[in-house]
């Protein structure tokens, strides 16, 4: 207490003094005039800075923006950004006026009877009849480039990435192919793991241990992997782990879009496992998946390898 007063009591005599070498007489700052206070606000920015580092030596400077130019201020276009804006939370897809939000409301009864359905149907029929009757009941999903040459390699198994919208990324994939695929997991509850309609295998976070457990699987069953080990709904391709290009070279990209009309299948700060719940809760619900063309060899682990 006593070294807390003395440190008060040296900022006090500091600003007394570079109050007093300012021209204007001292006054504690709650006490400070309304023309004191307009003739330190509008001081040259090399004083303002001055006096900032030698009252708050933390702050390396200060600046002052006038009324004139707040007046000149303009949105920055998005391509300008020095960095990517990243809007990653949240579970409502509309703005929350009073009339939407009451039609969410008078929706959600209905909204919980229709996800019952959807994880029915999805869970216990074949992907002929499944996929129809989602179609039916509001759930759309679009394949392109769906070219047999981007799928079949070598051993007739295919390793395909794609990025990581919703915890659903995977299904939507085997839809498409209408094939039944497994997927690799970095973090996914137990409860997703129980109303998953495919396979998933968790990983470990363990380099050594995580490349002979996919390589086991790549040698069983096609494979689907979301590198980035987290979902992003917004248009950019997070950080992801390198570990998927370096088990094969015959890797097939996929990528993954959805249109939803009142919720988010995925968020930052809530509970993963309510992911899928959100998602199915959408009266109408539309999933694009783009197969591209098989990665070329000279861009694998493999060939890289040989060439050294």
């Amino acid at each position: 207490m006593a070294r807390e007063l003395l440190n008060l009591k040296a900022f006090f005599f500091r600003f007394r003094a570079l109050a007093t070498r300012m021209g204007s007489q001292f006054s504690p700052p709650w006490k400070l005039s309304t023309a004191s206070t307009s003739r330190l606000k509008f001081q040259s920015s090399s004083s303002l800075n001055q006096i900032s580092a030698e009252v708050v030596p933390n702050q390396a400077v200060l600046h002052l923006v006038s009324e004139s130019e707040k007046r000149n201020w303009q949105l920055l276009p998005r391509k300008k950004y020095p960095k990517p804006l990243i809007f990653h939370d949240g579970r409502l897809a509309f703005k929350p006026n009073f009339l939407a939000t009451l039609e969410m409301l008078l929706w959600l009864p209905f909204g919980f009877f229709l996800f019952i359905i959807r994880l029915i149907v999805s869970l216990l029929l074949p992907h002929k009849l499944c996929i129809p009757i989602l179609s039916f009941i509001g759930m759309t999903g679009t394949g392109h480039n769906m070219r047999e040459k981007s799928l079949v390699t070598q051993n007739n198994i295919s390793h395909t990435v794609c990025n990581h919208r919703t915890l659903l990324d995977p299904i939507y994939v085997s839809m498409v192919v209408r094939n039944p695929i497994m997927a690799v997991t970095y973090s996914l509850s137990r409860i997703s793991e129980l109303i998953s309609p495919i396979k998933t295998v968790r990983l470990k976070r363990d380099r050594e241990k995580d490349s002979e457990m996919m390589e086991k699987l790549l040698s069983q069953s096609d494979l689907v992997v979301c590198p980035e080990g987290t979902t992003c709904r917004e248009p950019y391709l997070l950080r992801f782990s390198p570990l998927f290009a370096e088990l094969t070279d015959e890797i097939v990209p996929v990528a993954v879009d959805y249109r939803v009309s009142m919720f988010n299948g995925t968020t930052a700060g809530g509970y993963k496992f309510l992911d899928p719940v959100f998602l199915l809760l959408n009266p109408v619900t539309s999933c694009t998946v783009k197969f591209l063309e098989k990665l070329p060899e000279e861009y694998t682990w493999d060939w890289r390898e040989i060439q050294v």
